[in-house]
């Protein structure tokens, strides 16, 4: 074991931090011997743990570190690093500006969090903490880390989300100055859901892909989260496809379109635009559709928000609930 002496420059202060390269995996100092080095950087006024900018750190690093901090969260989503890469490109994640905590000591990342920067705004994501450092103030670092850098870019507000159960998560939320707002339901059709009511007609049927379908979606109107942002769709608009469907009926005007993203498996961000008629019935309708075009693929909504009247439409045609985030917003 080899005692390694680090200068990082922190806000223009040089801090000395002792760290050990660890010979073995599963190599643990004693608690005597911790204590000592503890003793050591408090009479030095030196911190345990650091806050590094996550862009130091290889895409492998991050994943591993993420997986290991969400391994007994709520809902793990645990992550490859190809799909680390691609959350990273698709959200805009600004890897300067997000950090890492390391735990000096033991020479380990403790902690990350990821921050999706945009123009006037942020965005906190892909938050964690690995067990044995809970209860520590290293959450309450992370954030505070991140709302600094958000402050840096230049952002008027930070937003995030947590899963409605996860108390500890949305305690610190709340402890941190983000205020609560809606509730978001993230809502899963598997294929085998048996289609409601008669498929109707085909006729009066329109079809488009790519930028055709990103179209579309700037006619949406109300506050899009970070994950329904056009920002995002534009990243992935080469996978967007759109359907829109008009009939006029004797008990009223059915008009409507549902864009998604193909992943040749799943329908992803499954989204209803309604131009004409009744909202839940429309939807009804244009999911139907999609699953009689689709009748193998599983669909994901995400981010609907709880009070949205469509949502009955998805339920009608077989959507049940995952779970639910509350959406945090902070002004800065």
């Amino acid at each position: 074991m080899a005692l390694v002496r680090n200068v990082l420059d922190n806000e223009k202060k040089a801090v000395l931090l002792y760290t050990f390269k660890m010979t073995t995996d599963d190599f643990r100092p004693s608690e005597s011997f911790v204590r000592a080095i503890n003793e050591q950087l408090d009479q030095f006024n030196l911190d345990r743990v650091v806050s590094l900018p996550a862009s130091r750190y290889s895409i492998d690093e991050l994943t591993e570190a993420y997986n290991t901090a969400r391994a007994d969260y709520v809902i793990p989503m645990p992550m490859s690093p190809a799909q680390f890469q691609e959350y990273i490109e698709v959200y805009d994640i600004n890897l300067s500006a997000s950090c890492v905590i390391v735990d000096t000591v033991m020479s380990r990342i403790v902690g990350l969090g990821l921050l999706g920067v945009r123009s006037g705004r942020c965005w906190i994501s892909r938050f964690g903490v690995i067990p044995v450092s809970r209860k520590s103030g290293i959450g309450q670092l992370i954030m505070e880390q991140l709302a600094k850098s958000a402050k840096q870019y230049g952002a008027n507000e930070i937003t995030m989300e947590m899963i409605s159960t996860y108390e500890a998560g949305n305690a610190l939320a709340e402890q941190m100055g983000f205020k609560a707002g809606r509730e978001l339901i993230i809502g899963r059709r598997p294929p085998e859901t048996t289609l409601h009511g008669p498929p109707g007609p085909l006729e009066g049927v329109t079809h488009v892909q790519g930028k055709e379908a990103l179209n579309w979606l700037k006619e949406r109107g109300g506050r899009m989260d970070w994950h329904n942002d056009l920002t995002t769709f534009q990243h992935i608009a080469e996978r967007l496809e759109g359907i829109e469907y008009h009939e006029e009926k004797d008990d009223g005007v059915i008009h409507g379109r549902v864009i998604f993203e193909d992943r040749k498996l799943q329908l992803n961000r499954v989204t209803v635009q309604v131009i004409a008629g009744d909202s839940v019935r429309v939807t009804e309708g244009m999911l139907n559709l999609l699953h009689i075009l689709y009748p193998r693929r599983d669909a994901i909504v995400e981010n609907i928000d709880a009070k949205d009247i469509r949502w009955a439409g998805y339920e009608a045609v077989g959507f049940f609930e995952s779970f639910r985030r509350i959406e945090y917003i902070k002004k800065l």
